[in-house]
């Protein structure tokens, strides 16, 4: 009878919660989709990137063809949205994304997302060692016919065209136009964050394991939350012949012979049975509780023990608001004082950190995008002078090299003690 209570640790251990477990971040648009709603301050990050990048209008240093200029970009597209805005959605898009399309129709500009777009990419006649972007597909959303479907009827499962089916497309464009377009660079721009790739990768997907960390604490206090904060509970069942026959004179029952014997033979699976439905019930009851509740148990635990941690709630939250904007920032190439991000005060030298982050990041960052797309506003303006982004005029009349020197001291101080830190900012704050 000993080998059924005093087994091994896998053998006594009856049952285990499979309770809050960690995720691990993959490389689908639908991961970045879910990133981009589950990490903090993403979309006011990148709607505060994008409105940066916009502070100046759109100009060619010509009074009458910036009048034209400025119809189209206020115009409307089929779907009732400014031209202006698509340029917005797409910055928006590709800094998210990695990439995201620019297309130019007769009725204005579409933006179109990666999940609709496909390249064509050949070895480059010249140089067969290279390879060259020939063209790119915008298919119909979620639902398209590939060539096979259209020739024999029978659709098969398929997440993106073939090599066959593209060869097919290539070959007559116009047969195939309803499921997917080719387009070319006369009308369509793929908007990247290195040129030098045919797709990028997102920038919520550089960072993992940093973003894996911050995921992981949201979900684990969410669950915490959830289950009312109790944490681990060990306890322990009361399992050998001996508890087992206290327990039943406890309440009121008596073994037979043939009972008592089949304690130790047989019963094994259905005691463990009973005893993990007994827990997942205390588990419930548990989670439910308010701070002024009592629970009463079962008499076949006995022990309870609720585990410590390691680290505590207060510490994911120091490292949330203290950290984690800041990482979030980064991600996307943009300083966190930017957006006051990371608990530095925006009002000692706020012209000072804009313009600093202005001419070292937006304005080389708004170029990068603009040289992508200029050429279809050009061609969809009928306009042959350069467009561009109009001079961000710097505040000059300010003396920043107080405000530097603070700053940096501050920045030294935070990384010996924060409330030093803190208490030297307040003391030689300038308004």
């Amino acid at each position: 009878m000993d080998r059924y209570f005093k087994g091994d640790y896998k053998d006594r251990l009856i049952y285990a919660s499979s309770g809050f477990r960690g995720i691990s971040v993959r490389e689908t648009l639908e991961d970045i989709e879910k990133l981009a709603l589950d990490l903090p301050d993403v979309d006011y990050i990148l709607d505060n990137i994008v409105n940066y990048m916009f502070t100046n209008s759109l100009t060619t240093d010509d009074f009458t063809k910036d009048d034209t200029l400025r119809k189209y970009l206020y115009s409307h597209n089929f779907n009732g949205q400014r031209n202006y805005d698509v340029l917005k959605q797409v910055a928006k898009g590709y800094r998210k994304y990695g990439y995201y399309g620019l297309l130019r129709t007769k009725d204005g500009l579409v933006g179109i997302h990666p999940k609709d777009i496909l390249a064509c990419v050949i070895d480059y006649p010249k140089k067969p060692v290279l390879r060259q972007t020939l063209a790119y597909l915008i298919k119909n959303t979620n639902v398209y016919q590939t060539p096979y479907d259209q020739k024999t009827g029978n659709p098969r499962t398929a997440t993106d065209y073939s090599e066959e089916d593209i060869k097919l497309i290539l070959k007559d464009p116009k047969k195939y136009e309803k499921d997917v377009m080719v387009v070319t660079s006369d009308e369509f721009a793929c908007v990247r964050l290195d040129t030098s790739q045919t797709f990028c990768m997102s920038p919520l997907l550089r960072d993992r394991k940093r973003v894996e960390l911050i995921l992981n604490i949201l979900n684990r206090m969410n669950y915490d939350i959830s289950r009312n904060g109790i944490g681990t509970i060990a306890l322990q069942a009361k399992d050998t012949l001996e508890e087992q026959v206290q327990e039943s004179v406890e309440q009121g029952t008596a073994f037979e012979s043939g009972e008592l014997l089949d304690l130790g033979r047989t019963a094994k699976e259905e005691r463990n049975q009973k005893i993990i439905e007994d827990i997942e019930k205390f588990a419930e009851k548990l989670s439910e509780t308010e701070f002024n509740d009592a629970i009463v148990y079962t008499g076949n635990f006995q022990n309870l023990e609720q585990l410590e941690r390691d680290t505590k709630a207060t510490d994911f939250l120091d490292y949330l608001s203290m950290y984690v904007p800041a990482i979030i920032c980064r991600m996307f190439g943009v300083p966190p004082r930017l957006f006051d991000s990371d608990k530095t005060v925006s009002n000692i030298g706020t012209h000072s950190i804009i313009d600093n982050a202005m001419k070292n990041t937006i304005i080389p960052m708004r170029d990068h995008f603009l040289g992508q797309i200029v050429h279809l506003l050009q061609k969809a303006t009928g306009l042959k002078e350069h467009i561009k982004f109009d001079s961000y005029e710097f505040a000059s009349s300010y003396n920043y090299n107080n405000d530097i020197y603070i700053l940096d001291v501050y920045d030294r101080l935070k990384d010996i003690d924060n409330d030093m830190a803190e208490a030297y900012l307040a003391k030689n704050l300038i308004v």
